[in-house]
């Protein structure tokens, strides 16, 4: 026989969509060169739940060349469910940032 879970001791499981942004950091020593960073306020949301022990899934279009996987990768690390992984023909949206004394620009 199952037994019923009562509010208190089951986590709500939280959906979260937005933006999926792929952050190009130029290097401060070298601004020919570029490091990815996961972005855009869906996946930073997202993330951050799943950190905090929530089950959490991200309901947005990941692109299906390499920075979608680069984000299906980085999400699944920190636990968040990705069902619409590789099923965007279309890239993400680029965000190039600059580095002055650490600081973006």
């Amino acid at each position: 026989m199952l037994q019923e879970q009562s509010q208190s001791d089951s986590k709500p499981e939280v959906v979260v969509s937005g933006e999926v942004v792929a952050d190009l950091v130029a290097d401060e020593a070298d601004a020919a060169l570029f490091r990815f960073h996961p972005g855009g306020q869906g996946v930073n949301v997202a993330i951050a739940l799943a950190r905090q022990g929530l089950p959490t899934t991200l309901l947005m279009p990941l692109s299906q060349d390499t920075l979608g996987q680069s984000f299906a990768h980085t999400l699944r690390a920190a636990g968040v469910s990705v069902p619409l992984a590789g099923t965007s023909p279309w890239p993400p949206s680029l965000a190039l940032v600059n580095l002055e004394q650490g600081e973006p620009r």
